[in-house]
């Protein structure tokens, strides 16, 4: 059984943010750095992301367009909407190269936008078993 998009989307969402929960693994005006390397199409062996590569990175994708997958195509939307509702920032890139946003800032933002995949996730499980029903024996 394949789990939903918005499932999918979610735990890239929560991978990346568990990896650049450590500050030193996060990075601006880069999107991935091996060392002191600009790296964006080694994002398997980076050890320093940007937002976008740490969602690459956590859908076990390499290069610029690692985005075109489904599932890391939505769990950049969600990030995107979160950012876009912070200072009227555009995209994700401007909001993660910003000179005023903080590590912090960005890890709360993969925190808001995980709250939003989960909703959807909640609302797909809801839609199969609208009663809240835990017995699922016919």
């Amino acid at each position: 059984m394949t789990a939903s998009i918005a499932f999918r989307a979610a735990k890239i969402l929560r991978g990346a943010r568990d990896f650049i929960a450590d500050p030193s693994h996060w990075v601006k005006f880069s999107f991935g750095m091996k060392g002191d390397v600009d790296a964006p199409d080694e994002l398997q062996v980076a050890d320093r992301v940007c937002s976008l590569g740490a969602l690459g990175k956590a859908a076990g994708l390499d290069g610029w367009g690692c985005l075109m997958t489904d599932e890391a195509f939505l769990a950049e939307r969600y990030l995107q909407d979160v950012v876009t509702k912070i200072d009227d920032f555009l995209s994700v890139p401007e909001f993660n190269d910003a000179r005023e946003t903080t590590h912090g800032d960005v890890v709360a933002a993969f925190d808001l936008a995980i709250e939003e995949a989960c909703k959807i996730v909640r609302k797909e499980a809801e839609e199969i078993f609208p009663d809240g029903q835990k017995d699922h024996t016919p």
